[in-house]
């Protein structure tokens, strides 16, 4: 059912007070409406829904109950480039199938907490959250896709996706990450990927970075050093780095990259030393042998200094 054009709330009630063959749709989808401003409690009637997509508009309340008459039937819900501020999170747990909750480009400006054992996909990005709290996650063991790109978040506590056995997808590109603390990423699934690109990442401690086993982005960060405790056990796990736009200095830090075809080979992209040099490069073998003498060289002159 298409209620695009629909031109207030009450007309929108109105509608679904009358009687039809069935109260039972697939699907509800209002676009491009900038009449609605709230979604009352009751609005929907006793009509039920599978889907509910709401795209691009001037959404910004849905009252708690607005669509609990759909609580045993809604499978996606998304509200997308609305002005949503305010959202009954605290009854999405009573949703026992809804398994996408898409709420991108709204104007929520604290991470919600949501209890629920079916979500397993949850879309807060654009969102000014600016920060996740401790154990913000924990009430969505299954989930499986995270976005949270591009809101302006600061710090992701330690430990904050330790539980989530299912998550293999999760973006927090374009945020204002500056450090990432040990236990803020862990990941256990095949395949995992994780985007942190276009941050202002500079530190990256050991163990901060566990289980990316398929890509890790790096892009458009503040990173002058490649710490071998951070990337190595990645490479090694067979994930794919790519760390372009980065000032990476790439003196003795990157020995231990260059030095091995195998990890070299999971650098991808055109990643590049800050004086435009791409990592390939280095790992070619006059770079190697020119490295040897360098460091054989260093090891003479500090001997005869003695």
């Amino acid at each position: 059912m298409d209620c695009s054009d629909v031109a207030s709330e009450k007309e929108l009630g109105m509608i679904f007070n009358n009687r039809f063959p069935t109260k039972n749709f697939h699907s509800l989808k209002v676009t491009r409406n900038g009449k609605l401003k709230t979604l009352p409690k009751g609005i929907f009637g006793e009509n039920t829904f599978e889907e509910v997509l709401f795209i691009e508009g001037a959404l910004e309340v849905v009252q708690p109950e607005a669509l609990i008459g759909s609580a045993s039937t809604l499978r996606k819900l998304q509200i997308r480039s609305h002005q949503l501020r305010s959202f009954p999170f605290g009854e999405v747990g009573y949703y026992r199938n809804l398994d996408r909750l898409y709420l991108g480009n709204n104007k929520l400006n604290s991470f919600p907490r949501i209890v629920s054992t079916s979500l397993k996909e949850l879309n807060l990005a654009q969102n000014p959250l600016k920060h996740i709290p401790a154990g913000g996650l924990y009430g969505m063991p299954n989930l499986r896709v995270v976005y949270l790109y591009s809101c302006q978040i600061t710090d992701v506590p330690a430990g904050t996706f330790t539980g989530l056995r299912n998550l293999f997808y999760l973006t927090l590109a374009d945020n204002n990450l500056t450090e990432i603390v040990p236990y803020s990423f862990e990941l256990h699934t095949r395949n995992s990927r994780l985007f942190l690109a276009s941050n202002k990442i500079s530190k990256i401690a050991e163990n901060s970075i566990n289980g990316v086993s398929n890509f890790l982005n790096m892009n458009e960060n503040n990173l002058v050093y490649l710490e071998e405790d951070v990337f190595r056990p990645l490479l090694e796990g067979g994930a794919q780095l790519s760390i372009e736009s980065n000032p990476l200095a790439c003196g003795h830090d990157i020995d231990w990259l260059v030095r091995s075809k195998k990890l070299l080979a999971n650098v991808v992209g055109r990643s590049a030393c800050s004086n435009g040099t791409l990592l390939t490069k280095l790992g070619s073998t006059d770079y190697v042998l020119w490295l040897s003498l360098f460091f054989l060289l260093f090891a003479l002159v500090t001997q005869e200094r003695r």
